[in-house]
């Protein structure tokens, strides 16, 4: 785990469950790819917004070319995308070059609603398996 910044925290698989999936303030997480120009455009706004709402959540980042155990575990497709975890649960997402402004809001929002948005979710459990 590697402080970028002082706001954005860069985890891989190893620090992964205990910087997000255990952490009680809400966590806006960036996935991205070194070699993706669409996520070089979109990070100074998440570094910004990092420190604007460092008080109210924490900001991550995550390679997934390094750590696809993490990647394919949330099934990230594209990049960049954004996933918002509120207690260790994944509540929201947004994917691909979003507006600056619109990321803005949805972290505003995210921090306002995301604890009544978590505890308000049924978990769906599935057993499908290919082998019965």
């Amino acid at each position: 785990m590697t402080n970028t910044n002082n706001d954005v925290i860069e985890v891989d698989d190893s620090t992964w469950e205990q910087i997000v999936e255990k952490e009680d303030m809400p966590v806006v997480v960036f996935f991205y790819q070194p070699e993706c120009p669409h996520c070089s455009l979109i990070y100074p706004h998440f570094r910004k917004y990092a420190q604007k709402y460092s008080k109210s959540c924490k900001f991550i980042r995550i390679d997934i070319v390094s750590n696809q155990w993490t990647a394919s575990r949330y099934e990230i497709l594209a990049t960049p995308t954004f996933k918002f975890f509120c207690q260790g649960n994944p509540i929201k997402e947004e994917v691909g070059v979003v507006d600056p402004q619109h990321l803005e809001e949805s972290i505003e929002s995210f921090i306002k609603y995301g604890k009544e948005c978590s505890s308000k979710r049924t978990v769906v459990f599935s057993e499908i398996s290919p082998y019965e």
